[in-house]
């Protein structure tokens, strides 16, 4: 209520020194242009004076009277000029003093307001005390008697409060035995899922040996094939050397029959002259001849034709019997990676399963504090993940090198000995303290699936098409192994150009030791020029093959001395390309070489210019690792394809081969 006059009051108190201001101005400086106007009328009478005098006839009207009287009107003239010359004055003093009072009224009434604002307000404020005052009374009784509510209530909660505590501590102690009952529940549930899983590591080793049997017995169908095949094969050469034969022949005949036309176009030109008829019978003879030389080309076209028809024939033989190869090769390994699924699904399942019993016998623990019996604690500790262990790897046995056409479906194992299963597969030759740890499925599986995938994919020389018989984890060596100067097949289809083995057999490494090569057989220049031969049709029957692989002693320990010196000189390979890093550069090395060194470049960072530094200091590296790329290109690249989608990063291995390549 006192703020709007406050209000109104400071207000009013601006438009009063306002005022005040204007009126101590007026008083002090106020009414100057009435004086002005008073001299300004002063001169004006004056001057109408001078010229009615002017008017009347100047100073000659002037001297016709008395001077005194002259003088009487001059001063009569002035008076008024005076007066008005006061007026003016007189004017602003007025006006002056009237600003004058004017502030000193309102200065007397500013004195006179506090007292009477003070009176108003002191009324004002004495009314809102006493209204204030009654309702604070009015609030005090209300809040005396929610008071004693409220007491009443609180002491009905109270009584409720006991009775619900009471029969919380019974639900307790009925919910802690039932808990006891299911906490042993639960052991015998995990006692029964160990034993299960048990009995799933026994099957799944069973089931991988049935596989590796079957495969087996496809590998011998396949060799079968391979020996009719075979077969087929020298019975072509039979027949193309009985060809070139026949071929020869109709060239001696050729030759002698060009003979024979000549001494008779010799005898017919000496008789031209003398018989004329003579002469039209040796034309015709001689079109008879032509006739015959185009008869006999004729003949040794359609033997041609003959003779490539059966060499594609053999060669779509060859390539439906490879397909087949490959077909049942990928559909085993397809069956192993079902079966490991499997076994990835049911190790979820169980991992699962262990870990929510031992959470909630941790939290029965928590619950039933020191009346937990001994022998839960050890009954849940097995469901713990176990520390990560070695993965059981082949014996150290170095294997001859095996070089064979990557298909989707196999992983890269080519070109390694069986000490290291998969020299690019993750983890390879990596330090063991940064290895990483291993999940419950992979401890579960590890001395069944692991050890099945590495009998089934991971040996060189004992894979699915071999046979002979295969031990999981520990494969048999081989019976006879090929000497190091004696270079592998570049796939199934071997070269026939070697000499004619006793028994059937599909590969380079199958032979006890290398044959001496046949020599040619002596054939005259007709057969040389027609391209006949064993030779000839055994390079064209086995296609182009691959360029000699290296020795497998000689290329393992240029890759491992490699590897070795880059690591030594401070190169972390195993970390150098992350799983993201290595999809990239798989991803590039799709649409090129020159996008995967590129990728590589920008994956490789620091590592890939300490690589580069690394080959300009050390001359002898800079040639191993150009051997070290040429022989590990194939292999390298088949393996990023197929561990582009792991989750691990590149093996040391793989990834010296991708910075060296890109820094050469």
């Amino acid at each position: 209520m006192t703020e709007a006059p406050s209000a109104r009051r400071y207000g009013r108190d601006d438009l009063v020194r306002h005022e005040a201001s204007q009126n101590f101005e007026t008083a002090q400086h106020g009414g100057g242009w009435m004086v002005t106007l008073a001299f300004v009328s002063a001169f004006l009478w004056l001057a109408g004076l001078a010229a009615a005098l002017i008017g009347l006839g100047g100073i000659a009207f002037l001297s016709q009277y008395h001077p005194a009287l002259l003088v009487a009107v001059g001063i009569a003239a002035l008076i008024p000029a005076l007066l008005i010359v006061a007026a003016g004055y007189m004017a602003r003093a007025s006006r002056r003093s009237a600003a004058a009072n004017a502030l000193v009224l309102e200065a007397a009434s500013r004195l006179m307001s506090p007292a009477r604002e003070a009176g108003s307000e002191g009324i004002t404020f004495a009314e809102q005390m006493k209204q204030s005052a009654s309702e604070i009374d009015h609030a005090m009784a209300h809040a005396l008697s929610a008071m004693k509510a409220m007491a009443g209530e609180i002491g009905d909660e109270r009584l409720r409060l006991e009775s619900v505590s009471y029969a919380a501590a019974d639900n307790a102690r009925d919910l802690a035995e039932r808990l006891g009952e299911e906490r042993h529940a639960l052991e015998t549930l995990a006692r029964d899922l160990r034993a299960q899983v048990t009995a799933m590591s026994d099957a799944i080793p069973r089931q991988a040996q049935l596989m590796i049997t079957a495969a087996r017995t496809a590998s011998e169908e396949v060799g079968r094939a391979d020996a009719a095949l075979e077969q087929r094969l020298i019975a072509m050469h039979e027949t193309g050397e009985e060809l070139s034969r026949r071929m020869e022949s109709l060239d001696d005949l050729a030759r002698d029959a060009s003979g024979r036309t000549e001494a008779l176009t010799f005898s017919i030109s000496r008789v031209e002259d003398k018989l004329e008829h003579s002469r039209r019978t040796v034309d015709a003879a001689v079109r008879a001849s032509e006739v015959a030389a185009a008869a006999a080309a004729t003949t040794g076209d359609a033997l041609k034709n003959a003779v490539s028809s059966a060499i594609d024939g053999a060669r779509q033989a060859n390539a439906e019997i490879n397909a087949s190869t490959r077909a049942a090769a990928e559909e085993a390994a397809r069956s192993l990676g079902r079966l490991r699924e499997t076994g990835e699904q049911a190790a979820y399942a169980l991992r699962a399963a262990g870990l929510a019993a031992r959470l909630e016998s941790e939290a029965l623990d928590r619950l039933a504090g020191p009346y937990m019996p001994a022998g839960s604690a050890a009954a849940s500790a097995p469901l713990t993940p176990p520390a990560a262990r070695t993965p059981i790897s082949a014996p150290q046995q170095p294997q001859p090198y095996q070089a064979h056409t990557a298909s989707p479906a196999q992983p890269y194992q080519n070109g390694h000995s069986q000490s290291r299963p998969s020299a690019y597969g993750n983890g390879a030759m990596s330090p063991p303290a940064s290895a990483p740890k291993q999940s419950l499925d992979d401890d579960l599986f590890e001395a069944s699936a692991e050890a099945m995938i590495a009998a089934a994919r991971g040996h060189e020389d004992h894979d699915i098409l071999e046979d002979g018989p295969v031990v999981l984890g520990r494969p048999t060596p081989p019976s006879r192994e090929r000497e190091p100067d004696h270079p592998p097949a570049a796939s199934l289809r071997r070269r026939h150009d070697d000499s004619a083995p006793e028994t059937p057999r599909r590969r380079a490494s199958d032979y006890a030791a290398p044959q001496p090569e046949p020599q040619p057989r002596a054939t005259n220049g007709a057969n040389g020029a027609n391209g006949s031969g064993p030779a000839p049709w055994r390079e064209i029957i086995s296609d182009i093959s691959k360029d000699q692989a290296p020795p497998q002693a000689d290329r393992e320990s240029i890759a491992e001395a490699v590897v070795e010196r880059l690591q030594n000189s401070g190169i972390p390979l195993s970390d150098a390309l992350k799983p993201k890093a290595k999809r990239r550069i798989a991803e590039a090395a799709q649409r090129g070489e020159k996008d995967r060194h590129a990728a590589t470049i920008e994956q490789g960072g620091k590592q890939f210019d300490r690589v580069v530094q690394r080959l300009r200091g050390d001359p002898r590296l800079m040639d191993m690792a150009k051997q070290f790329v040429r022989f590990e290109r194939a292999d390298a690249l088949a393996a990023l394809e197929q561990t582009q989608s792991t989750s691990r990063n590149a093996s040391p291995r793989l990834a010296a081969f991708l910075l060296l390549d890109a820094a050469l």
